[in-house]
């Protein structure tokens, strides 16, 4: 993992750990930016999953919670880019399960290694329609990252689609590297990569 990666994951993670209250109102992007992060905490914190012995049960719950506020089609589709339409349906919907497992497993392993020792900052919402943006910060003992939520309106729910860390979007940084494997190799290859990363 070279240090972007590094950075991605663990400010990504960081930034789902902590949550204050809100004058928002409860369906607002920035309101549900919080629920995501307190219902995270309420399951990393459940006295059933406690311990090494329970560690993968703990994940898996956490992840569980992280994605059902992504759009995790449209996540899957913006990092594959302008290979997306090359795929077939079927192809599709296994690329968004295997794609969105793998980001829910990195994050939710560095939210487990990074529970405490940081502050989550809400510094903006903006919404311009069915879209928005939720700006925070994540303060820790090292430093101070910027995070940003782009959200938008599926079926009258603000999920997200894509994080920026301090200005660098995840999908951009994930479609990057998927193009540098399919230019080189197959798509077969490609899904191969993200299996054997998830093993």
């Amino acid at each position: 993992m070279n240090r972007l990666d590094s950075l991605i994951s663990g400010t990504v993670a960081i930034s789902l750990l902590l949550f204050s209250l809100s004058t928002q109102g409860a369906d607002s992007p920035q309101a549900t930016i919080q629920a995501a992060v307190q219902k995270t905490v309420t399951v990393l914190q459940d006295s059933a999953y406690e311990g090494p012995a329970h560690r993968e049960d703990r994940l898996a719950k956490a992840e569980e919670v992280i994605l059902s506020y992504f759009d995790t089609r449209e996540f899957a589709r913006r990092a594959l880019g302008r290979y997306w339409s090359q795929r077939t349906p079927a192809e599709q919907q296994e690329f968004v399960g295997l794609f969105t497992a793998l980001v829910a497993r990195t994050y939710s392993d560095e939210i487990d290694q990074h529970a405490k020792d940081v502050k989550l900052f809400y510094d903006k919402e903006r919404v311009d329609g069915t879209d928005a943006k939720v700006d925070t910060r994540v303060l820790s003992e090292e430093e101070t990252v910027s995070i940003n939520y782009m959200m938008h309106q599926v079926n009258g729910r603000w999920l997200i689609y894509d994080v920026q860390i301090d200005d660098v979007s995840i999908v951009l940084n994930y479609r990057s590297q998927f193009a540098n494997v399919l230019n080189k190799s197959s798509y077969a290859d490609l899904i191969q990569l993200i299996r054997s990363k998830l093993q």
